[in-house]
Parts: C-alpha cells; sequence; structure tokens
C-alpha cells in the first residue's frame, strides 16, 4: 500500500463526484462569517471578564466590610494646658470634648440669656405695658412706596 491509488480509492472519488462534485456557492462566505462572528465572541468574553471582575469585588467589599482597628485616643490633656492652668494660680480639671453629644430634646434647653432674663423681669413688673406693646406689634406695617428711578439723560459726552 504505497501512494498509488488502488480501486477502494477510484470507486470513492467517483462516488464523491456524484454526491457532490464541487462545493456549495458561498463557502468562502459562510467560512469568513464564522472566523468574525468566533472573533466577536472572544472579544464578547473578554469584556464580560473584565467587567465582572470590579463587581465581583465589589460585592466581596458589601458582604465584608474592611474593619480599621479604633484610633487610640489620648485622653489626657496635653501638658501645655495643664502648664497654662497652674500658672493661672487655679488648678482645675480641663474637659476636652471629643464628641458631640446627642439629646432627646431639640434644640436642647439652654440656660436664660440676659436679655430673656430682661425681657421676663419687664413683663413680670408690668403686665398691661408689655400688652399694649404687643398690640402695637399686631398692628400692619406702614406701607413703602414703590422706588422711581428716573432714566439716566445721556447726551453722548461725560
Amino acid at each position: 500500500m504505497g501512494n498509488e491509488p488502488d480501486g477502494f480509492d477510484a470507486l470513492l472519488k467517483a462516488a464523491m463526484e456524484q454526491y457532490l462534485p464541487e462545493p456549495r456557492a458561498g463557502i468562502e462566505r459562510r467560512v469568513l462569517h464564522h472566523v468574525r462572528a468566533s472573533q466577536r465572541r472572544r472579544r464578547f468574553q473578554i469584556l464580560a471578564f473584565a467587567f465582572s471582575l470590579p463587581l465581583l469585588a465589589l460585592l466581596v467589599l458589601a458582604l465584608f466590610p474592611v474593619s480599621r482597628p479604633p484610633a487610640m485616643v489620648d485622653k489626657t490633656p496635653p501638658k501645655r494646658s495643664q502648664e497654662l492652668v497652674a500658672a493661672a494660680g487655679r488648678v482645675a480639671p480641663v474637659k476636652i470634648h471629643r464628641h458631640h453629644v446627642k439629646t432627646a430634646m431639640f434644640p436642647t434647653p439652654s440656660p436664660l440669656t440676659s436679655e430673656e432674663k430682661a425681657f421676663l423681669e419687664f413683663v413680670s413688673r408690668r403686665p398691661q405695658e408689655a400688652l399694649d406693646l404687643q398690640a402695637r406689634d399686631d398692628e400692619p406695617f406702614t406701607e413703602i412706596p414703590d422706588l422711581q428711578i428716573p432714566p439716566l439723560q445721556s447726551d453722548g459726552g461725560q
């Protein structure tokens, strides 16, 4: 069995010529289309992989947040402020507010100012005068006339 054709090869060749003597029309186009489609599939796979990695990282970070140890806060006041307090002649504890305290009531109650105290004193001493002042405040405001601005006259010079 060398390279010379035998009877079976001749029979096979004759059968193939009867079955399909030449490739169907457009085979080149179909092969090129198949090659392009496989390239597009490969490009899509690369893009899908490129987008899936950051999304996976975000998912991992969302499910397992990175925790950091709390920062060490030195609760003792700086030595310089202690020296200033001692130099002033009074030794008082220095309070350093590190955070804002939330209260259950808003606005937070605070002591009355000197103006508020003076107003309460006035009302308690002269209630009738305070009522008269309030009645006078209830009167409508004075009407302010519209502002009239005459146009500038320009003679072309300055």
